[in-house]
């Protein structure tokens, strides 16, 4: 028969409810047999618990689990593991479980499936199976808090300045559709773009820009209000190609 991968479901241990009727029993307020019937625990775990407490002679009676002789990690060596694990996600440097052991592991079935299930289901409010998403260096150290502090106030003089209210926002007005359709659409045309070609230097150093037009034929007019030296050029496409490029570096 394989392993069963949840384990045997046995009934939950209240440890306040224990702990209370192992504390009567030490005094000898009641039985052992009286305290699991009171109390509603089991009189087997409360029976080992109280011979557990008086071989050790400790002052007080402690709840301790049975199978802690068993962990891997102490409780203080799992929370230290659990900020490592959050702590590298969020720099994107989160640990999955394909990861390379050694081969004494899995000989003697050290931190295998079981395990790691056994430990994220102890830590299940704080640790889950994430699938990540590819986020550049750049992105993520452009998020921070300096940054979209700058943009909030930088909004805020614009609206301070501009005078702008809830009602320069203007929204679609409603259409009738069908209904559970997720999204409905709307033409609308946003015009033709121009491209721009540039180039210039850190010293401040540039050349003339060079505006690629949908056009057959270039018009002076087009270049009305341009930087001065900036030319003109037309394509089909609107985009840029060799000859226009070498023609931007090398004017005729």
């Amino acid at each position: 028969m394989g392993r069963s991968k949840t384990g045997i479901k046995r009934k939950k241990i209240e440890v306040g409810d224990l702990t209370a009727a192992a504390e009567n029993v030490l005094r000898n307020e009641i039985s052992v047999r009286e305290g699991a019937r009171t109390y509603n625990v089991s009189r087997s775990s409360l029976s080992l618990h109280i011979l557990t407490h008086r071989r050790y002679g400790a002052e007080k009676f402690a709840y301790q689990a049975s199978n802690a002789v068993r962990k891997v990690f102490s409780d203080t060596e799992e929370i230290a593991l659990v900020e490592y694990l959050i702590t590298a996600a969020k720099w994107n440097y989160g640990r999955g479980t394909k990861i390379s052991t050694p081969e004494s592991w899995e000989t003697e079935k050290k931190a295998g499936n079981q395990w790691f299930r056994c430990f994220k289901a102890g830590y299940k409010d704080r640790l889950s199976l994430r699938k990540p998403q590819v986020t550049s260096l750049s992105r993520m150290t452009a998020f921070n808090k300096e940054h979209v502090k700058l943009f909030f106030s930088k909004l805020t003089d614009k609206y301070s300045r501009y005078s702008l209210q809830p009602t320069c926002i203007h929204e679609p007005s409603t259409v009738t559709a069908e209904r559970e359709v997720k999204q409905v659409g709307r033409f609308g045309e946003s015009g033709i773009n121009v491209t721009l070609i540039a180039c210039g230097s850190a010293a401040g150093v540039f050349i003339p820009s060079l505006f690629v037009f949908l056009l057959v034929y270039i018009k002076s007019h087009m270049l009305k209000n341009a930087l001065g030296g900036s030319t003109g050029a037309a394509n089909k496409s609107g985009w840029s190609n060799s000859d226009i490029s070498f023609n931007f570096f090398y004017p005729e």
